[in-house]
């Protein structure tokens, strides 16, 4: 099994991720650009910018998955991550997958994108629907989602991240947060076997716990894991939200009432309506 031991900083890829957030701006990307042509090579640019290496050739390679595509504040964050989990890989000038292709076994670091109300599991029991990103190694700046217990994640998973021991996590607690997890890959599906933290994830892991319970530095009056704001937007956007996309509200047709609902989400109901329903 190959492994992600000791060479893995969180604060340090967060930075690499904003550098290189604020790189693609400085060289006039914008939503709605397709990127071929001049806009991909500015594109490129950017990135290498961001995480301040002098060679295009790695970088284009990294990013020619993107090519073609039209951008929006979710490919940014892509590009963003892909430049940022990959940098090690993007520095040796060593190739980079673009899909979850089937390798051995290996241990990488994983960023808890979102979390969601899952489908209940064959047995009936709560799951959640956790959006994983991978910040390391072969699959750097790869997503992917997958169903786990609720029990598990709000009780063993969020405690060995770092959250206080006397209480059971909220979902939305553990965006944000990183893990080290055993990857398979198999049949170029990638699912998490096993999860652990080292000392220096549970550290950051916890500063952040700390940072969301600090007056909001916009003012708001509610809680972080409340709070509508999302990570990735360019107005309004925070480093301690518990979500990507800002929520938009709308009117639930079970509440009947104004209530936030998540963009990256598909669901007829509001969350709050969601996460009751299946027991979270």
């Amino acid at each position: 099994m190959s492994s992600a031991r000791g060479i893995f900083v969180p604060g340090t890829v967060m930075v690499r991720y904003e550098d290189v957030m604020t790189a693609l701006g400085d060289v006039g990307l914008r939503e709605g650009d397709e990127l071929v042509g001049e806009t991909f090579a500015r594109c490129v640019l950017g990135a290498r910018k961001g995480i301040h290496t002098g060679l295009d050739a790695p970088m284009q390679n990294a990013l020619n998955m993107f090519h073609g595509l039209r951008l929006d504040r979710d490919l940014l964050a892509d590009i963003a991550w892909r430049a940022a989990a990959g940098y090690k890989r993007i520095k040796q000038q060593l190739p980079l997958e673009d899909m979850f292709t089937p390798v051995e076994t290996r241990e990488v670091a994983l960023l808890v994108e979102n979390v969601w109300p899952g489908r209940p599991s064959a047995s009936g029991k709560p799951q959640l629907k956790l959006q994983l990103r991978v910040a390391s190694g072969l699959f750097g700046g790869l997503s992917f989602s997958q169903m786990m217990p609720s029990v598990y994640v709000l009780r063993v998973l969020a405690k060995r991240m770092g959250l206080p021991q006397y209480k059971r996590a909220l979902p939305r607690e553990i965006v944000g947060m990183f893990f080290l997890a055993t990857l398979s890959t198999e049949n170029g599906r990638p699912r998490v076997l096993e999860a652990r933290l080292t000392d220096g994830l549970k550290r950051y892991n916890k500063e952040l716990h700390a940072f969301r319970a600090e007056p909001c530095t916009w003012g708001y009056k509610w809680a972080c894991r409340s709070c509508p704001a999302g990570s990735n937007e360019r107005i309004d956007n925070c480093s301690r939200a518990p979500h990507p996309r800002a929520y938009v509200d709308k009117t639930c047709p079970r509440c009947k009432r104004r209530q936030w609902y998540d963009p990256q989400h598909e669901s007829a109901i509001c969350l709050r309506c969601e996460f009751r329903s299946r027991g979270l």
